[in-house]
């Protein structure tokens, strides 16, 4: 009984102060999230990130460090896009799933929203809350637990 006790308090601390996810509310302003994982599997960091002028989409998933995951999200968005320089990182989590709704005016993102969840369902319906009515589902990535 003590050590489940003990375990639920260890995880309600670390999901109170261990922010691992951030997030850019507007491009360049971040907050923190979800908690640390208990997996046994290690850390691995997945990022998503959008190019507001056209609506491509670039993802990680499975790095070993957020610095890495959220480079290769923003590179694989500058990839497919037509204005490279319109690519924004989005978001970033660890051991979970992450995903991102956007409102479109026309081919560009008036407004997005994004998830974090145990599993790509979940996420995307937290995203979907998040940007609110006449959102729609743009992007996934699921990390290893």
């Amino acid at each position: 009984m003590f050590i489940r006790m003990f375990i639920a308090l260890i995880t309600a601390v670390a999901m109170a102060v261990g922010g691992a996810v951030a997030v850019q509310a507007a491009p360049a302003e971040e907050t923190a999230g979800l908690g640390a994982s208990l997996s046994a599997s290690g850390r691995w960091y997945g990022a998503i990130a959008l190019a507001f002028d056209d609506g491509a989409a670039g993802w990680s998933y499975n790095y070993k460090t957020k610095s890495k995951a959220l480079k290769r999200a923003q590179k694989e968005c500058k990839k497919f896009s037509d204005f490279p320089s319109s690519c924004r990182k989005i978001a970033w989590v660890r051991n979970g799933c992450l995903a991102v709704a956007v409102l479109w005016n026309g081919s560009a993102i008036a407004d997005y929203g994004w998830g974090i969840a145990r599993s790509k369902r979940k996420a995307y319906l937290n995203a979907l809350d998040d940007c609110g009515p006449g959102c729609k589902r743009r992007a996934y990535t699921c990390t290893k637990w």
